[in-house]
């Protein structure tokens, strides 16, 4: 299995140390950090997911104010051209997992369960 695939997965599996996740202004891109620590991007284009990692000490919030990264060192990764169902199968969960942490659907579904007289 691929090593950005596995690095996926497990972001998937530990998605309590993805933070700080926020949308980037004028764009598609989501921004992140991964274990307080790595700096990463991730967007929706079409049926393709691009991921992107940051090599930066800039902060998050420095960084959605950049409007040309083409300066930060980075590595891009795209579910197309891994070429894999498994690949677009990661991509398409973590970056649903990233829009709910944007959206803060977690304490929405928190708060709306507490409601339940049932539960």
């Amino acid at each position: 299995m691929n090593k950005v695939i596995q690095a996926v997965n497990s972001m998937i599996v530990n998605k309590e140390k993805i933070s700080s996740a926020g949308w980037v202004p004028d764009s598609e891109w989501i921004l992140f950090l991964y274990n307080n620590k790595h700096k990463w991007a991730m967007k929706k284009n079409n049926e393709e997911y691009l991921l992107l990692f940051l090599k930066t000490d800039e902060s998050l919030n420095k960084i959605r104010d950049v409007t040309e990264w083409e300066y930060i060192p980075s590595i891009s990764y795209s579910s197309q051209k891994m070429g894999t169902k498994e690949a677009v199968a990661s991509f398409n969960e973590l970056y649903k997992i990233l829009e709910e942490k944007v959206l803060g659907i977690e304490e929405v579904l928190d708060e709306i369960i507490a409601d339940n007289p049932f539960g």
